[in-house]
């Protein structure tokens, strides 16, 4: 720990700077009212679930996937599919700060300010590894706070999940120059920090990131194709796959036995070619939803002057890796793109535009190689322009605001992604009519619920049939009779629990299948694992 404290101190002015330009970005967010944006009443209404669920049951936050309220509250399994940090951390923050009277809105935007700030302390530790000097870092970390894309994705697209990528993307690339130069130390915990926290942020951006990373790692292939470099490699993605094992589980039984809308065909991915970029929007404020995507003028003639004059960092690997992706990302951006045929397993990011994301990370590493050394007054007026240009970035979208009480419709999501698509067939009618009754498929009769303890529920049958329970269909629910023997359970034709049942008493409850709960003690041991092997070394030493 004081090894640590000794190379922070040599850092803190900038870390002190980091913070001041990210509150100065965040400001207005804690100024105004808590705006509608894109996607805001679907995050809102999920981290406000959660936060019930923590009140019944402080673990549950973690260890829960159904959500009440949400859904008629017939039980939505978002959670079973969509990456949890943002949302779980936002709801036990909101559940802490309870205690002094902080609303759930201004929860979020604490969470925001904080996600923000060490994203740009990481691209700070991203660049300074690259150019072992702290100027230019601290320069990079502003590239990276103030592009405009990064703010908008807060203030207009109100997009938690990718907001929260920003944090892990550098750690990705750093942990790749680190290996490609031997410094295995520095590889392992950058490169599964940033891609565990990646994938558990925003999964659909990490497959463009890898997929981006492959194409640039084969091109590199003498270099990557060696012992040195593809042992540790293929160990550090085992462990990656490990760690995340408790996510994947139910996202691929779900697809594989499931039929549910988030995997239907177009229902997520339709007109990705067209939500792409000409290339002015990367020069100019031309915005496409509000949304806007330009770089400072300062920042693309910082990139211009390494592209012309300084083109030989190129030949150092870690320059040449972050220049082809970020290559790549930007051709993948733009309507110059090859997405008409490109299959159809690519077109889950929905907005081509989403891969500025990736173009922001490789010029917020690469443009800052212009201003070496150049005069601190040239840096510092450099820095003072793309400060400003990142705060006329700054709008909302939306003049509507957040007010209680919540309407959890909204946390279904715009496609209502997670429902089965059996339950969206008759355009949700059986779903708005239905009660929260047991009903008797058979003879459309109705039996009262005795115990609704969400998301269990017990009932007591006097007639043997078929029943349909008032909990929308996932994997991993298990029914068991007054001897607790396990009964059969399968989807409805309208999306929701039926079972063929004799007369009797059952109880309903989420235990998660046996596949999932066998990856979820992967996840854990490998975890407990690391740790100890790392106390280990440290005890040794």
């Amino acid at each position: 720990m004081s090894k640590f404290l000794k190379k922070l101190d040599k850092h803190w002015v900038m870390i002190i700077g980091i913070f001041l330009v990210s509150l100065g970005i965040m400001l207005p967010l804690f100024i105004q009212e808590y705006h509608i944006n894109d996607d805001t009443m679907y995050h809102i209404t999920t981290i406000a679930s959660i936060k019930d669920l923590i009140r019944n049951d402080f673990f549950s936050g973690i260890t829960g996937k159904i959500l009440p309220n949400i859904g008629n509250n017939f039980g939505y399994g978002s959670r079973l599919f969509y990456p949890p940090i943002f949302h779980t951390a936002c709801a036990y923050l909101s559940y802490f700060l309870d205690n002094f009277n902080v609303s759930l809105t201004t929860s979020v935007k604490i969470f925001y300010f904080i996600t923000f700030f060490i994203s740009g302390c990481m691209m700070y530790l991203c660049s300074y590894r690259f150019t072992k000097k702290k100027s230019l870092a601290f320069i990079s970390s502003v590239i990276y706070l103030a592009s405009s894309y990064h703010i908008n994705e807060i203030y207009v697209r109100d997009a938690q999940a990718e907001s929260l990528l920003f944090v892990f993307l550098p750690l990705v690339i750093l942990g790749l120059k680190e290996l490609f130069e031997g410094n295995k130390k520095w590889f392992y915990p950058c490169f599964i920090i940033g891609y565990v926290g990646g994938i558990l942020s925003h999964f659909t951006m990490m497959i463009y990131v890898t997929l981006f990373l492959g194409i640039a790692m084969l091109i590199m292939y003498k270099k990557v194709f060696k012992k040195e470099f593809i042992g540790p490699f293929i160990r550090a993605c085992v462990l990656v796959l490990l760690l995340t094992s408790f996510f994947f589980e139910p996202l691929f039984e779900h697809k594989l036995f499931g039929n549910y809308m988030v995997y239907k065909k177009w229902v997520m991915s339709l007109g990705v070619w067209h939500k792409t970029l000409w290339g002015i929007e990367y020069i100019l404020p031309l915005g496409i939803d509000d949304i806007y995507f330009y770089f400072s003028m300062v920042t693309l003639v910082l990139m211009g002057i390494v592209l012309i004059k300084k083109r030989a960092i190129f030949k150092e690997d870690k320059y040449k890796l972050v220049g082809i992706f970020t290559l790549i990302s930007f051709i993948m951006s733009s309507r110059y793109s090859p997405w008409k045929f490109m299959p159809y397993s690519l077109f889950m990011i929905q907005f081509g535009w989403r891969l500025v994301t990736l173009v922001i990370l490789g010029v917020s590493i690469m443009a800052v190689v212009a201003l070496d050394n150049t005069r601190v007054s040239t840096k510092a007026l450099c820095l003072a322009c793309i400060l400003l240009s990142g705060l006329f970035s700054i709008h909302f979208a939306s003049s509507d605001v957040v007010t209680e009480p919540y309407d959890y419709s909204n946390g279904l999501g715009w496609q209502r992604e997670y429902m089965p698509v059996s339950l969206m067939d008759d355009d949700m009618a059986y779903y708005n009519e239905r009660g929260h009754k047991v009903i008797n498929l058979d003879t459309k009769s109705e039996v009262e619920v005795t115990e609704d303890n969400y998301p269990s529920l017990e009932f007591e049958i006097t007639e043997n049939g078929r029943y349909e329970l008032p909990r929308i269909f996932y994997f991993g629910y298990e029914l068991v009779d007054k001897d607790n023997n396990k009964i059969s359970l399968k989807e409805s034709e309208h999306g929701f629990v039926e079972a063929s049942l004799d007369k009797g008493t059952y109880k309903l409850s989420f235990k998660k299948t046996l596949a999932y709960r066998i990856c979820i003690y992967i996840s854990l041991i490998t975890l407990i694992g690391i740790i100890l092997y790392l106390v280990f070394i440290k005890v040794r030493r």
